[in-house]
């Protein structure tokens, strides 16, 4: 017996809209970061950032696609237009915040995979809200110690959030029947 109910997705194809979305975060993060490179130089002669911004904004909304549709998301249209309604607002907030972009895309991709990523009875908004915070405060940290290290892994940030906060909770709810014996082994 689990705590999740009979038609959850299973941890595996969970994780594998979480790869996949993390691969098109890696993309987009990339793309972003490079037109704020190139538009805040002072050369001469700098690159263009209108291309690499215009790749980087397009994906956004194919990723919260992808994760939400992957995932089995029961509401997976509306998820994607929520998570896009919502993580553009707090990726822009946090960013002017934070005065860097890295850290506003940690937050504003947190954000939408809270709303896209498949969730089950046992999961919460709140727990998912904290894993996110607590990995954009990580990123801010780590971009003001070694930048470097801190735009490598940000992509990577986001939706493993998410997803190791959904396994923490499904942990503890297991624990919590197990002591009360409505869960055998």
């Amino acid at each position: 017996m689990t705590v999740l109910p009979p038609d959850a997705i299973s941890w595996r194809r969970k994780w594998w809209a979480i790869v996949a979305g993390t691969l098109l975060v890696m993309v987009s993060t990339y793309s972003l970061v490079f037109a704020a490179v190139a538009a805040a130089s002072d050369d001469p002669n700098p690159p263009s950032p209108a291309a690499p911004a215009a790749l980087g904004l397009a994906i956004i909304p194919f990723v919260f696609l992808i994760v939400a549709f992957l995932s089995n998301h029961r509401y997976a249209p509306g998820a994607v237009l929520a998570a896009m309604g919502l993580s553009v607002p707090v990726a822009l907030i946090v960013s002017a915040i934070a005065r860097d972009v890295v850290s506003g895309l940690v937050a504003g991709f947190g954000a939408g995979a809270i709303v896209s990523l498949r969730s089950e009875r046992v999961h919460s908004w709140q727990g998912r809200a904290t894993a996110v915070i607590l990995a954009t405060v990580y990123i801010f940290v780590v971009l003001r110690v070694v930048s470097g290290i801190g735009i490598a892994m940000a992509p990577l940030m986001p939706f493993m959030a998410v997803g190791i906060a959904d396994l923490i909770m499904e942990y503890r709810a297991e624990n919590n029947l197990r002591s009360t014996g409505q869960l055998d082994g």
